[in-house]
């Protein structure tokens, strides 16, 4: 008897074991709060490591695929101090076994390696009850339900899953993020992403940092963070640098997007039929 595989979110997690299931004719069914694969922004850059990430993708049989959308040497790393001091200037390696790719490359590639009919989009889970038999009734905030078999939470930190495992939930952390894009061709931000170097600048103090890295094509995703308690927001402005990258120039040139950092204990145990996956 085919059984119903419900995989909630489709981050990369959720994803990934999706194009697994469906390579060995297991065919799962994603539901995802977002109404669409381009409702917003997916995020910077993500190295994957040759000994976890690129073996699930090996598996997946999207080897070739993935190493098309390797940004080479984009791996290059650059810390300075809060005034700007270069403290390590590591240049790029091409042959590096954890690449850098692009989150929403790697997230497109993932979803056309199998059919659009397997995941649902603006389904967001409002509670799920275990039922009988391993079974577990997911209900959605638009009033629909179903029934799965297998369970797996793949729907980050605010999961509506893993309270079926524990009672752990996230705790603010104190820490702030406000992430910013440049576009490329503005000329006031010329000096600053010049001081990026060519992959990553990270400059960090007590309470307070900023991450910053330069796309091949010019631009700039930068992300800035700020413990109320032990410091304030650090620019590269503050870092001596030439030219500033306050917010107000930062979204006339590109998109900021505002975002509040939780901890939480990731529970990635099995029970029964059910499977969360580490997520965050």
């Amino acid at each position: 008897m085919r059984q119903s595989v419900v995989i909630i979110g489709a981050g990369i997690g959720g994803l990934m074991l999706a194009c697994v299931l469906h390579r060995h004719g297991i065919d799962a069914t994603i539901y995802e709060a977002e109404p669409s694969a381009h409702s917003r922004v997916q995020g910077g850059l993500l190295d994957i490591h040759a000994d976890s990430a690129q073996r699930a993708i090996e598996v997946a049989g999207l080897g070739r695929e993935f190493f098309r959308l390797v940004r080479s040497v984009e791996d290059a790393k650059r810390v300075v101090d809060q005034d700007g001091k270069i403290l390590l200037d590591r240049v790029g390696d091409p042959a590096s076994s954890r690449p850098e790719v692009d989150r929403g490359a790697l997230r497109a590639m993932l979803m056309a390696s199998f059919p659009d009919r397997m995941i649902r989009w603006g389904r967001k889970v409002a509670s799920v009850t275990p039922l009988n038999a391993d079974k577990h009734r997911i209900d959605f905030i638009d009033g629909t339900c179903v029934i799965s078999d297998l369970l797996v939470g793949a729907d980050g930190p605010w999961s509506r899953v893993r309270p079926v495992l524990t009672d752990v939930r996230p705790v603010y952390s104190g820490t702030c993020l406000i992430e910013i894009g440049l576009a490329a061709g503005d000329a006031r931000h010329a000096a600053s992403i010049e001081l990026i170097g060519a992959g990553t600048l990270m400059a960090v103090a007590p309470g307070r940092g900023i991450m910053v890295h330069r796309n091949a094509e010019g631009s700039a995703d930068i992300s800035r963070s700020t413990n109320p308690k032990t410091g304030s927001v650090l620019s590269i402005s503050e870092m001596r640098a030439r030219a500033s990258l306050s917010s107000r120039s930062s979204l006339r040139a590109g998109r900021l997007i505002c975002a509040t950092s939780f901890s939480t204990a990731m529970p990635c145990r099995c029970s029964g039929q059910f499977m969360p996956c580490r997520s965050g």
